[in-house]
């Protein structure tokens, strides 16, 4: 029998040697991480800086990717050098005054129904049905650049029709950056 392919015995001081080196490796790695998201993460109004790199909403996302030189996945850096992650999410933030409605709701004692008001049906709950953004026609005689245009013309129109169409009462928090919605 070949014995090329079996294992060398492993001392457990060499192993509880390699798993701390793998623990200060990955410790190193997550710090980088942090300092990486404290670059580029939003300042306490929920509203982004554009001159730390950080883009307000999906439009001021869409003027910084042209001036940005790309990186890697998805992650590009500005022309301050700054790192931009692409695909952050973009959510609206509730208001003050929502978000203290919400918390003296939450307090008042639930009022349990019975089984027959409990009953409804799908299209009395949500009459109609929000769709998703869907890339628009292309051709391989477009640009990229052109393409990407076109997407962001077409997710921003997509975007003014749902809050046209939904009181913000109505709508749950979606995703607001055409990066992410490309990943889906």
């Amino acid at each position: 029998m070949n014995q090329a392919h079996r294992k060398k015995p492993f001392s457990n001081k060499q192993k509880k040697k390699q798993l701390q080196e793998k623990r200060a490796k990955k410790l190193v790695k997550d710090t980088s991480r942090i300092t990486d998201y404290q670059e580029t993460k939003p300042n306490a109004q929920g509203h982004g800086d554009p001159e730390q790199g950080q883009p307000a909403d999906t439009k001021a996302l869409a003027q910084e990717a042209p001036k940005a030189k790309h990186e890697g996945n998805n992650v590009v850096r500005d022309t301050k050098g700054v790192r931009i992650n692409r695909l952050r999410s973009v959510f609206e933030k509730p208001t003050a005054d929502v978000i203290e409605a919400s918390r003296l709701s939450s307090m008042q004692p639930l009022h349990r129904l019975s089984q027959v008001a409990l009953e409804t049906s799908f299209t009395d709950v949500y009459p109609t049905v929000i769709d998703f953004p869907c890339r628009p026609s292309w051709s391989y005689d477009s640009s990229k650049e052109e393409l990407e245009a076109r997407e962001q013309h077409y997710f921003d129109a997509w975007m003014d029709e749902v809050y046209r169409k939904y009181p913000n009462e109505r709508l749950s928090l979606f995703e607001h950056n055409l990066e992410v919605w490309r990943q889906l």
